[in-house]
């Protein structure tokens, strides 16, 4: 039982070290979500012709993206 509450003591002390950051994480409208995006995306396509389907196959995937 001393090693859960040793567990939670550090849990506790993690959180109250970056109370400014949650606290912002629930206050600002700001978010990463559009960038995120656009590297998904190009990771897609990175990973769909690195090596397999060559030119062609990256010039269609550019030009008509999914």
């Amino acid at each position: 039982m001393a090693a859960a509450g040793t567990l939670s003591a550090r849990f506790a002390a993690c959180l109250r070290r970056d109370f400014d950051a949650i606290n912002a994480l629930q206050v600002l409208s700001w978010t990463t979500s559009p960038g995120e995006g656009q590297i998904s995306l190009i990771k897609m396509l990175k990973r769909t012709v690195y090596g397999h389907g060559g030119f062609e196959l990256l010039r269609a995937r550019v030009l008509n993206p999914v």
